[in-house]
């Protein structure tokens, strides 16, 4: 067991770019416009064109400890290309997309790991589509925007697995759009960039808040406007790169945005050609990125590991306006979170490696706060404390197997 505390001038001074690492390739056919998450410590991904111009419904799994993939049972359903996907209560969800004969879907498929089966569930009750994004939160799945032949979407749709039940929620207030990017987020989640059906392509950047069930308008993305990008979170930061502009042209860099203050900065390129069309998911605060279909229409099987800017090359604890202990950590029993200073009110918020909210906690006149392991299964979380609405502190907490 180590103490663990980091300043703040940590947080401003020891940072590094990140650092790309090239992985076992996809095992399945070469393909784009696939759908990923991730489930405790693997990655899924799935469906999406091959290189054949064919459209799929395989799955794979990826298991970062021995860098290797291995098929599990295909989607139920049809095959397509452009689905929308979340993750609750560790079951994987894939909504919507284009099939073969180019019906846009509204059913809703649900894989349990453990049995290594897709089930169905209540379809979306709105206009079939494809290129939505999907999200979770609060133990809710979010679906938000896509197209069908004739029009884009603006619309957002909760998702409750508890009653199975699908409620809409307020509209996006940017203009309706397909193949946009995003990411859970502390508060919601964060969707921006895509682009509309006549060919406007966009920059603007958006946030969810779930509590507020209201939509905040954010700093536009800094780059080129582009579709079919790929986006992740890995606190306290969110990323998004790769994707296609109007004027037809691929990327491969990165940018990040501070989830505290939403500013953006440049984050490091991609390994790899530029592409549209990648794949992405989060295992242990590491982002996996790969497959997509570059500018020679060459569809891709790469993959590659972003291991994120990290402060002491630990990226245990990242203070961002505070100082914090958290001790013991790794723990199993009972962890203790002390701050340099006593907190008037703030929020805990736990998520698990997909952006999954898992726990959350509101104090008062606090200097210190207890978490128990039986709330928690083993894994590694991602701790946020909030107070005045701002993240003031970040951390990354591991809860162990019983001895």
């Amino acid at each position: 067991m180590r103490l663990l505390l980091v300043l703040l001038f940590l947080h401003h001074f020891a940072f590094a770019q990140g650092v790309w690492t090239s992985k076992a390739p996809f095992a399945g056919m070469n393909r784009d416009d696939g759908v990923s998450f991730t489930i405790g410590q693997f990655g899924y991904l799935g469906t999406g064109m091959d290189a054949g111009f064919g459209l799929t419904k395989d799955f794979w799994r990826y298991d970062h400890a021995t860098n290797s993939w291995s098929q599990i049972a295909d989607l139920n359903g049809t095959k397509r290309q452009y689905s929308a996907s979340f993750v609750l209560n560790s079951t994987g969800y894939v909504v919507s997309g284009t099939d073969e004969n180019g019906v846009y879907q509204t059913d809703n498929w649900a894989y349990d790991p453990i049995l290594n089966f897709w089930s169905s569930k209540s379809p979306l009750p709105a206009a079939g589509r494809s290129g939505a994004r999907g999200f979770s939160h609060s133990g809710n799945g979010f679906l938000v925007s896509g197209r069908n032949q004739t029009t884009c979407f603006d619309d957002l749709w909760i998702y409750n697995p508890t009653s199975d039940s699908w409620a809409q929620g307020p509209d996006l207030p940017g203009l309706p759009r397909f193949v946009a990017a995003g990411f859970n987020s502390p508060y919601g989640f964060h969707i921006g960039t895509g682009r509309d059906i006549t060919g406007n392509y966009f920059d603007d950047w958006m946030e969810f808040d779930v509590n507020a069930n209201q939509w905040n308008i954010l700093n536009n993305f800094p780059s080129t406007p582009r579709s079919h990008a790929i986006a992740f979170s890995i606190p306290p930061y969110g990323y998004i790169g790769t994707g296609i502009s109007s004027a037809n042209n691929y990327f491969r860099d990165f940018y990040r945005i501070d989830l505290s203050t939403g500013n953006w900065t440049t984050a490091t390129a991609m390994p790899g050609n530029s592409r549209k069309g990648a794949a992405a998911f989060v295992i242990n605060s590491k982002a996996y990125v790969g497959i997509g279909i570059d500018s020679s229409n060459f569809r891709l099987n790469d993959f590659y590991e972003l291991e994120p800017d990290t402060a002491t090359g630990l990226n245990d604890v990242v203070t961002v306006s505070t100082s914090i202990i958290l001790y013991p950590n790794p723990f199993y029993e009972k962890t203790e979170l002390h701050f340099s200073n006593e907190i008037n009110e703030g929020d805990l918020a736990l998520y698990d490696a997909n952006g999954s909210k898992v726990l959350g906690l509101n104090f008062q006149k606090k200097s210190q706060v207890a978490i128990y392991g039986d709330e928690l299964t083993p894994g590694i979380y991602f701790l946020c404390i909030t107070s005045n609405n701002k993240i003031i502190a970040t951390s990354k907490l591991i809860r162990l197997e019983k001895p």
